[in-house]
């Protein structure tokens, strides 16, 4: 940030008091950007090889090359979620069909210029490269609702392709605790898979949303893990992030064999 910063000061005299006010100018133009994205030509441009999904989401690579069925849990939510969505427009399902083949995407940019990534891609990294940003808030059954993000697809119903994602939710707030911290602390808890894996309009992605592990008093090893939920978490550092990412981001890596 000073090397930045440094770069912007074009007179040689008083170089500290000019090097705060650069930083207090990039500082008040952070905070705008931040407020209102949509002024920011180069947060709202279409990265390379990215998927306008409309209405200002765009799905963003790494994007596995060929679709496959998927295994485990998700796989099953999705057969079932498909052949409802098709027995609701009338369309006839074989008796032998095994699900969707999907190919997946990494990542996906709501209208707020955050960048939502996914467990797919989240999981294959070292501790040290994880960036964390895969818990999101969303509409659900027409709730505000938090979930993981497993990964982003477009999918087929009634012959019109729909931009999707496989999330895992949490569990309502827990209303002792939100009452007793004066309606301040979200504190929530996984499902279990079978209840929590669900697919969703990838448009009812709201934001990203940091989940943070948390004990409260008389918590057993028994019990399940608590987390609480804090929204805008290092909004700006996301968005800095972002702005600066190599192109050549480990996440954007191509696997020859199954993605691009």
């Amino acid at each position: 940030m000073i090397g930045f910063l440094v770069k912007q000061i074009t007179l040689p005299s008083n170089p500290y008091y000019n090097l705060s006010e650069r930083a207090v100018l990039q500082c008040q133009m952070d905070a705008i950007m931040i407020q209102y994205p949509q002024l920011n030509r180069a947060e709202n441009s279409e990265p390379q090889y990215s998927e306008d999904i409309g209405d200002g989401f765009i799905f963003l690579r790494a994007r596995e090359r060929y679709g496959h069925l998927q295994s485990g849990i998700i796989g099953v939510k999705l057969r079932e979620w498909f052949i409802t969505e098709e027995t609701m427009h009338s369309n006839p399902i074989p008796a032998n069909w095994e699900g969707p083949k999907i190919r997946r995407w990494a990542r996906m940019r709501p209208p707020n210029g955050q960048v939502a990534r996914c467990a797919w891609k989240e999981m294959e990294k070292p501790l040290d490269k994880v960036r964390q940003s895969r818990m999101v808030k969303i509409t659900y059954n027409g709730q505000i609702e938090f979930a993981e993000a497993q990964f982003y697809f477009f999918g087929v119903i009634n012959q019109k392709s729909v931009p999707l994602a496989a999330v895992e939710l949490f569990a309502r707030l827990d209303p002792t605790l939100f009452e007793e911290s004066s309606f301040t602390l979200w504190s929530v808890t996984r499902l279990d898979d079978d209840e929590g894996v669900v697919i969703i309009s990838a448009k009812s992605i709201l934001s990203v949303v940091a989940i943070i592990p948390h004990k409260v008093p008389g918590q057993t090893a028994q019990d399940k893990p608590r987390f609480f939920v804090w929204e805008q978490f290092g909004l700006e550092v996301a968005l800095w992030s972002e702005a600066l990412d190599n192109p050549s981001d480990a996440a954007d890596s191509v696997n020859l064999l199954s993605e691009e």
